[in-house]
């Protein structure tokens, strides 16, 4: 109850119990092959597509994106909620036939983080 002892949320998520339950969910799941060429398509739409696929995807029922969610759960590495650069360039660059080039990683972030805040967060990774 007491704001000042209460642990914070990445000290909770690197807590042996939660990593445990990580291990046991999350550690051999595989990223869907086509999140990569997604994320290609993604870069290559005009703005008002992406802002509007950001609005569906914020929309979309979880049940109907289960693969996604999780994809994104084990690209976010520190558990935070929001997806860096290093972050996602790792977990996606894992997906075998990966083609985004790694001269192409900053223009990903760029136009996948329609909210500029530097991170890609779930809706944007989903409409991505």
């Amino acid at each position: 109850m007491d704001v000042d002892k209460r642990m914070s949320a990445a000290g909770a998520y690197d807590h042996p119990w939660i990593q445990k339950q990580w291990e046991k969910e999350e550690k051999n799941l595989t990223i869907p092959a086509e999140v990569p060429g997604n994320i290609m398509e993604f870069m290559n739409s005009v703005n008002f597509k992406k802002t509007t696929l950001t609005f569906l995807a914020s929309r979309i029922p979880e049940d109907q994106i289960e693969n996604l969610r999780k994809a994104f759960i084990k690209i976010d590495k520190n558990g935070d909620g929001v997806l860096s650069k290093q972050e996602l360039t790792e977990g996606v660059s894992e997906v075998p036939g990966c083609n985004i080039k790694e001269e192409d990683w900053d223009l990903v972030i760029q136009l996948m983080d329609t909210n500029n805040n530097g991170n890609i967060d779930y809706t944007e990774f989903i409409a991505g």
